[in-house]
């Protein structure tokens, strides 16, 4: 017959074993989906902070999985994804982010955008930056509709020499 003290101590031992396995399971699955979502976010955006901060005189970008450069910067000092539009006139920031950026808004305007009129406001960006990349004092525009990235426009890109080639794009302040 079983002590009753020996079939305690074998339970606690059972309980101990169980919290063990379901804690390294815990571990395993917290630590796959940390590796495929840092995976995942590297498609999107190859072209974190870390990475840029790293690089002196001009920016090189990668393209991400469709082909366009984003990169992680800072707008008035709040980080932000970046897309580089050729077809954008202006930055185009969204209302929300504008908001928590301390942008101040102009008159309320329509805007022509290529998805169509949507609602915006005239404003100024105090400083971008991307890696070695420094922009000051720049026109923007703050669009009620824009959702995401802001949009890093030709008022920028025009006064930087551009080279794209094999998936990656230098950027180099124009002389």
């Amino acid at each position: 017959m079983m002590d009753p003290r020996d079939y305690a101590e074998t339970a606690n031992v059972r309980r101990t074993g169980l919290f063990m396995i379901i804690a390294g399971w815990a571990f395993a699955i917290a630590l796959l989906t940390w590796f495929f979502s840092t995976k995942i976010e590297r498609k999107v955006n190859p072209n974190p902070t870390s990475v840029l901060d790293q690089q002196t005189g001009s920016l090189v970008l990668h393209a991400n999985q469709n082909g366009m450069y984003v990169a992680t910067g800072r707008l008035n000092g709040l980080e932000v994804d970046f897309l580089l539009d050729t077809g954008a006139t202006w930055i185009a920031v969204p209302l929300d982010v504008a908001r928590i950026a301390g942008m101040e808004l102009g008159g309320r305007e329509e805007i022509a955008t290529a998805n169509g009129t949507t609602v915006g406001w005239r404003s100024k960006v105090d400083r971008i930056t991307i890696g070695p990349l420094n922009i000051e004092n720049e026109n923007a525009i703050v669009l009620e509709d824009l959702q995401g990235q802001v949009l890093l426009g030709m008022n920028v890109l025009q006064d930087q020499v551009i080279i794209q080639s094999g998936g990656k794009l230098l950027l180099h302040p124009a002389p």
